[in-house]
């Protein structure tokens, strides 16, 4: 997205040019990771609020948390994700015993019936209508890190698995968490992965001004749903420059320029 109310006549434009060029050939998969989902979330704590929506939380405000027979901490998103695996790393070695974590994700009509002729309305989830369903997982330690993956889909885990066909070890949701038993343990972090995995894009954003002056366009590149690595100019000359990693100031008169932007997003899967 670029941040500039010059740029708004054409926005819609370089958008739908940025989504047809990122899918062309020039990819790089990065080290084949999974996408890290937990940037484009909150994360958020459910257990002291009465609110679906939770309470938006930092480590430092969860880890010093105390009290009641459970505590959670997770990630909330407004689009639902397709989660593979979840890791949470605490402060300090963790033993293999009952005290561990489970993996609970929000669920209301997922998986979706299958459609019937003569019309069927897509069914989403939503943040406030749904339930708390405690996923059958595996959990590997190791130090002071604890990774979760999915055991494939059942019925007797989520009574919609029938609707999916074949072996599924992702959950789709818009809300994940850990919920401790007893007092937690203090966490350090926690990164919740998709199926999805992360590759390099470049993508070409040609900037067209309707007016022909030398009025400077200032502007700043956001990515939803992705990371911008970094970006250069095409076609600018000497009076344009970069004013920070994600900002530009340019001259047209009557020129076409454009930038170049490198994004981290999830390949197609």
């Amino acid at each position: 997205m670029i941040g500039n109310k010059a740029l708004y006549p054409f926005a819609l434009g370089l958008l739908a040019s940025c989504a047809a060029m990122a899918q062309r050939p020039a990819v790089n998969h990065t080290a084949n990771l999974h996408f890290n989902l937990t940037p484009f979330g909150v994360v958020t704590s459910w257990r002291s609020v009465n609110d679906p929506l939770g309470l938006p939380i930092d480590y430092a405000a969860f880890n010093k948390s105390t009290g009641g027979d459970t505590s959670d901490i997770g990630i909330f998103w407004w689009d639902a994700r397709d989660v593979q695996s979840i890791v949470v790393a605490h402060d300090a070695p963790v033993g293999e015993s009952a005290g561990l974590p489970i993996i609970q994700y929000w669920q209301q009509s997922w998986p979706e019936t299958p459609p019937k002729m003569p019309s069927k309305e897509d069914l989403e989830d939503d943040p406030w209508q749904g339930r708390w369903i405690t996923a059958a997982t595996t959990v590997k330690v190791k130090g002071n890190t604890l990774t979760y993956t999915f055991q494939p889909l059942t019925g007797s885990e989520n009574l919609n698995a029938t609707y999916l066909p074949g072996v599924i070890t992702y959950r789709r949701t818009l809300k994940i968490r850990l919920l401790y038993p007893g007092k937690h343990r203090p966490v350090k972090s926690l990164q919740v992965f998709s199926v999805s995995k992360e590759r390099t894009s470049a993508i070409r954003i040609q900037i067209i001004e309707n007016k022909k002056n030398n009025t400077p366009i200032t502007g700043s590149l956001e990515v939803f749903n992705g990371r911008l690595k970094n970006f250069s100019g095409w076609q600018w000359n000497s009076s344009d420059k970069k004013t920070n990693a994600h900002s530009f100031t340019i001259n047209l008169n009557g020129k076409i320029k454009g930038i170049i932007a490198r994004v981290y997003a999830a390949a197609e899967s």
